[in-house]
C-alpha cells in the first residue's frame, strides 16, 4: 500500500485521533505528519507546540520534516529573508527537539496576478540559499509547485510538490494532493504522498549527487558556558574540521523563546586544519543581525578552530556541533 501522511494548520491534533482516520484512496490511515514551525514567540494556531510535538512522535508517526511559512511573499525576502526566517526556525525545532528538514515555502506559481508582485526564481533561489546558511543543507528543504521546484534543485535536496500529480518530478520525497482534503478531527486537511523517506535526498542536477545521497546527521560535541563581557571581546572554539562543523549561540531564553539579554555578536574568523581561512563570517553577509535574542546556528564547514567577537551582559551558551 502507498504511504500518506498528512498536513494541516487550522488546529493542532491527538496522534490517536490521526492514527485512526483513513485518509489514502485505497483506506491507507497515515503513518506520519508534516507540521508548521516557528520560534517559540511566535506561535500561531498553524504552528505545532511541544504538547502536541511529543504526543505526535511518541505515537510513532513519522516526524522527519516540517513546513517554515509566513505567507505568499516569503521568497520577496532574499538571502537575508531566508536567514531569518530559518533562525526562527531553527529555534523552534530545538526548543521541540526535531532533528529532520525544514521546508522553506514558495506557496503560489511565480508568475501569479492573484498575489503579486512575480516571485522570479532568483529571489526564490537566494531564499533557499540564506536558509542553508543557517541550517545546512542537510536540513533545508523546498515546498511548492512544479516552477519552484525546478528552480530549487541544486539549492536544496529535499521537496514536497504541489499541484497536478501528472506533474510531480522523479526526485521529490512527497506530493501534495490537493485535489482531496481528508477530514481529521473536525478539521480539513492535506494528503501527501510519500515517494522517498526524508533522510535521502535528491540528485542535485548539477550531475554529481547519487540519486540515494543520505542526509548528513551533526552531533554535539561540547557546551560551553560563555562569560558575561560587557565589551567586545573573543573567544576561541575548537571544531570538528567535519563538513557539517557548526555552532550554535544560545541566549538564556525565558518561556516565551526570547532572551532579556541579548548576546550581540562581531566577527566569527575560521581556519582549517591546513591554517588558511575558510570564510563563512557572518558578519559579512548581507542582513546581518549582530543582535542574538534566540539560539542562531552557524555553519562552518571544514572548521577545526574559530575565534567569536561577542558582548553580552549574562553567562550563555554555546553548542558545538560536528
Amino acid at each position: 500500500m502507498a504511504t500518506w501522511w498528512i498536513d494541516y494548520s487550522a488546529k493542532r491534533l491527538a496522534a490517536a485521533t490521526i492514527k485512526a482516520t483513513a485518509v489514502g484512496p485505497s483506506g491507507e490511515h497515515p503513518s506520519g505528519v508534516i507540521r508548521y514551525i516557528d520560534a517559540p514567540a511566535n506561535l500561531r494556531t498553524k504552528h505545532t507546540d511541544k504538547a502536541e510535538y511529543d504526543d505526535l512522535v511518541r505515537s510513532g508517526l513519522a516526524m522527519q520534516a516540517m513546513y517554515f511559512e509566513n505567507g505568499y511573499d516569503d521568497p520577496h525576502g532574499g538571502f537575508a529573508g531566508g536567514q531569518a526566517n530559518a533562525r526562527r526556525a531553527l529555534a523552534g525545532a530545538q526548543w521541540l527537539g526535531f532533528n529532520g528538514v525544514i521546508l522553506f515555502c514558495c506557496d503560489r506559481w511565480f508568475n501569479d496576478p492573484a498575489h503579486p508582485p512575480t516571485v522570479t526564481a532568483r529571489e526564490w533561489q537566494n531564499y533557499l540559499d540564506g536558509a542553508v546558511s543557517i541550517l545546512g543543507r542537510g536540513r533545508t528543504g523546498a515546498y511548492g509547485f512544479a516552477d519552484a521546484i525546478d528552480a530549487a534543485r541544486g539549492h536544496v535536496d529535499f521537496f514536497v510538490q504541489c499541484g497536478s500529480r501528472s506533474a510531480v518530478r522523479d526526485f521529490v520525497n512527497g506530493w501534495q494532493d490537493n485535489n482531496v482534503q481528508p477530514r481529521v478531527g473536525g478539521i480539513s486537511t492535506d494528503r501527501v504522498l510519500i515517494l522517498k523517506p526524508f533522510t535521502t535526498a535528491a540528485p542535485s542536477g548539477d550531475g554529481s549527487t547519487p540519486s540515494t545521497a543520505t542526509r548528513k546527521v551533526t552531533e554535539l560535541m561540547e557546551r560551553r558556558t560563555i562569560d558575561v563581557s560587557k565589551n567586545t571581546t573573543a573567544v576561541r572554539l575548537l571544531l570538528s574540521g567535519s563538513d557539517t562543523a557548526a555552532i550554535i549561540i544560545r541566549p538564556r531564553i525565558d518561556g516565551s523563546g526570547v532572551a532579556a539579554n541579548p548576546v550581540w555578536l562581531g566577527n566569527i574568523f575560521a581556519w582549517g586544519s591546513n591554517k588558511a581561512g575558510i570564510g563563512h563570517n557572518p558578519k559579512l553577509e548581507p542582513g546581518f543581525d549582530p543582535k542574538v535574542t534566540t539560539h542562531r546556528r552557524y555553519a562552518l564547514p571544514g572548521a577545526v578552530w574559530a575565534d567569536l567577537e561577542y558582548s553580552s551582559n549574562e553567562p550563555f551558551e554555546i553548542d558545538i556541533v560536528g
